[in-house]
């Protein structure tokens, strides 16, 4: 598994816990895989990313494969798991209701287009307090990362 899965794995496993026993997590490596966890009849998406600063929101590019938005706004409901910007800073969780139509239109540098879900628009749902945790992923974030490499 590399980093970028492992991230993934561990933002969905804190969602699962989040919601509790009723959760079944459904981890497939597929792109195509329609949802990451089942709770109850809802269909669960997580998006484990650190927060874009400038616009104090989470960017969700297109795939490769056009497929990932229609994945996101199919879905239930929408987590987001927030790599902490510090190895000592916790990791928070959030919720966000609506999210088919709570996000707006933002471009990267090179023109790419994103769609940009503001932190206004999310629900603090979980804080996890776990020194290890927030490393692990602080660091796997900083391996993979692209920004001003």
């Amino acid at each position: 598994m590399n980093a970028r899965e492992t991230i993934g794995c561990i933002g969905e496993d804190l969602v699962a816990e989040h919601l509790g026993p009723a959760a079944i997590l459904t981890r497939e490596f597929d792109k195509y895989h329609p949802h990451d966890i089942l709770f109850f009849d809802k269909t669960v998406q997580v998006k484990t990313f650190q927060l874009n600063r400038k616009t104090q929101s989470f960017w969700i590019g297109e795939n490769y494969s056009k497929t990932l938005w229609n994945k996101i706004d199919s879905t239930d409901e929408l987590y987001f798991v927030q790599v902490p910007h510090e190895a000592s800073d916790p990791v928070k969780v959030y919720q966000c209701p609506n999210h088919v139509n709570s996000y707006v239109m933002e471009k990267r540098n090179d023109g790419t287009p994103v769609r940009s879900y503001l932190l206004t628009n999310c629900e603090i749902v979980d804080i996890v307090e776990n020194q290890q945790l927030s490393e692990q992923l602080h660091t796997m974030s900083r391996q993979i990362s692209k920004f001003r490499k």
